[in-house]
């Protein structure tokens, strides 16, 4: 397997309200809860070098928040510094090797009833998620990236009829050990036009 890089390096931003940002920088550690939103298995989610996105997913965490509680909180965005991660702990499923990879384990699994992975009632999203987090356990990822494309914003209606895309570049990381939480900055909101 063909990797050019060694080590890949990414400003993350995480999108999330102050309590919890607060709570995360304490304790050295993000709580992580299986939720439908999951698209690349339970882990940490982060932006990749795209903070627009952190705080629009911050203003979220914020509505998910007074929905659930009834009083609001405050948004908050954590930037990680220049993450580090060695390409062999990274799957990467923007390239085609790694999706080549993924597809063929599919296969496996679908040919081979002895592998006994229960999908039933799962949406596709579900089923998606499950597959790729379990198989980057078994292959020893640490980690997951991929871009997603979503609907074009009204407002770039310009830029999507030229194909250019609302696109949302995101790592999953299943093993924090990756994270070096010395290295997280919280950004509250008013510090937001800064970056």
């Amino acid at each position: 397997m063909l990797r050019l890089l060694e080590t890949s390096v990414y400003w993350l931003t995480h999108g999330t309200i102050k309590k919890y940002a607060d709570k995360i920088l304490e304790e050295k550690e993000f709580k992580i809860i299986e939720r439908d939103d999951h698209w690349l298995g339970n882990g940490v989610y982060f932006f990749i070098e795209d903070i627009d996105k952190a705080i629009w997913w911050s203003g979220e965490a914020q509505k998910r928040y007074k929905r659930k509680y009834g009083d609001t909180e405050d948004k908050a965005v954590l930037l990680v510094k220049n993450f580090k991660t060695q390409t062999n702990e990274l799957f990467d499923l923007d390239s085609e090797q790694s999706r080549n990879e993924l597809n063929d384990a599919i296969k496996i699994i679908n040919k081979n009833e002895e592998y006994n992975f229960d999908f039933e009632g799962l949406t596709e999203d579900k089923k998606r998620a499950k597959i790729i987090e379990i198989y980057c356990l078994y292959r020893g990822y640490k980690a997951t990236r991929f871009t997603f494309h979503r609907d074009p914003l009204p407002q770039h209606k310009e830029l999507a009829e030229m194909g250019i895309l609302n696109n949302e570049r995101q790592i999953c990381i299943y093993d924090q050990s990756l994270i070096d939480f010395d290295n997280i900055y919280y950004i509250p909101e008013e510090d937001y036009n800064e970056y």
